[in-house]
């Protein structure tokens, strides 16, 4: 372990998986934040654990992803005992690209997912892509 053992008693282990910014590289991490914690919480136990690039944004962002699906990007303020990965779920931490980081007026994010003849038939890595009206 990477902590002390009474310092394990506080702390709520909780398995997700790091994308780099290319989507190409899937890491799963195990991080261990507060039991009482938030997604913020969580995304701080990642940054120690995760080297990212010199041109990164600065900023993580938590979605829960379902049978190759992003079902939602979660916020910060959300706390963890209410996050269940179970079944098909999971949880990925990735990095919120700069031109990203500022949704103006018209601008939306829509998760887009590979699928193969029937739309429930999805594989691969599901990705954001920022839409302008």
């Amino acid at each position: 372990l990477t902590i002390r053992i009474n310092e394990l008693e506080n702390k709520k282990p909780f398995k997700c998986v790091w994308v780099n910014s290319k989507l190409k590289e899937e890491k799963e991490i195990q991080l261990y934040p507060n039991k009482n914690g938030t997604v913020h919480d969580l995304i701080d136990e990642a940054k120690k654990q995760i080297e990212m690039n010199e041109d990164w944004s600065g900023r993580l962002r938590l979605l829960e992803v379902t049978s190759y699906k992003i079902n939602s990007i979660l916020a910060e303020d959300i706390l963890l005992e209410c996050l269940n990965p179970t079944g098909n779920k999971t949880y990925r931490i990735e990095e919120t690209p700069k031109d990203e980081l500022r949704l103006e007026a018209g601008e939306f994010l829509v998760p887009v997912a590979h699928f193969h003849k029937e739309a429930y038939q999805t594989f691969g890595v599901p990705f954001l892509l920022k839409l302008k009206h």
